[in-house]
C-alpha cells in the first residue's frame, strides 16, 4: 500500500503546543513494514521562545526521537495484526544524533517494524528508525519498543 496524505494527528502526544511532530505521510508499505513521514522545521514553533539553546536555533533531539516513534506508530496501525489497536511507544535503545536540523529544513523520518509478538491480547514489538535532512542522516535509533492492548501503565 503506497500513500501520500496530510496526517490527521488527533492524539495529545502528537501535538506539542499547537504544532504537530509529523506533517506529512509520505509512504506506508505493509509488505515490507516500512513507513516514511516528514516534518518541516520552520523555527517559529511556540517552544522556540523557551529553547534550551536560545541563540542557536536547532530542532531538539527528543523531537527527532519522537518523530521516529510516531512514524513507526502510523505504520503499526495500518498492519492487519494491529488494526484498531492503540500503539504505545515504550522506549528505545541506541538513539544517536549525527547532525543538526536548522530552520527551513525538511526532516524525513523512516521507520521499519522488525518484530511483532502476540501474548494473549497484548502485542509487543520493536523496530528501527532514522531521520534525514537533505539525504544526510541526522539521527537514528537501533530499536524502538512498542506495545498494544489495555495495559495499566500508571503503576
Amino acid at each position: 500500500m503506497e500513500a501520500t496524505a496530510r496526517l490527521e494527528l488527533e492524539l495529545p502526544q502528537h501535538d506539542r503546543g499547537g504544532w504537530p511532530v509529523l506533517d506529512t505521510l509520505i509512504s506506508l508499505d505493509a509488505e515490507t513494514k516500512t513507513a516514511r513521514c516528514s516534518r518541516l522545521y520552520t523555527g517559529t514553533e511556540a517552544w522556540e521562545a523557551t529553547a534550551h539553546l536560545k541563540d542557536f536555533q536547532i530542532y531538539p533531539g527528543i523531537y527527532l526521537q519522537e518523530g521516529m516513534a510516531l512514524t513507526l506508530s502510523q505504520l503499526a496501525q495500518c498492519l492487519p495484526e494491529l488494526a484498531g489497536k492503540t500503539v504505545r511507544y515504550t522506549g528505545c535503545d541506541g538513539f544517536r544524533i549525527r547532525g543538526v536540523v536548522r530552520p527551513g529544513e525538511q526532516i524525513i523520518y523512516t521507520a521499519k517494524i522488525d518484530k511483532i509478538k502476540v501474548r494473549r491480547d497484548i502485542v509487543f514489538g520493536h523496530g528501527s528508525g532514522q531521520a534525514e535532512v537533505n539525504g544526510k542522516q541526522v539521527a537514528f535509533v537501533s530499536i524502538i519498543h512498542f506495545v498494544t492492548g489495555d495495559l495499566d501503565l500508571t503503576t
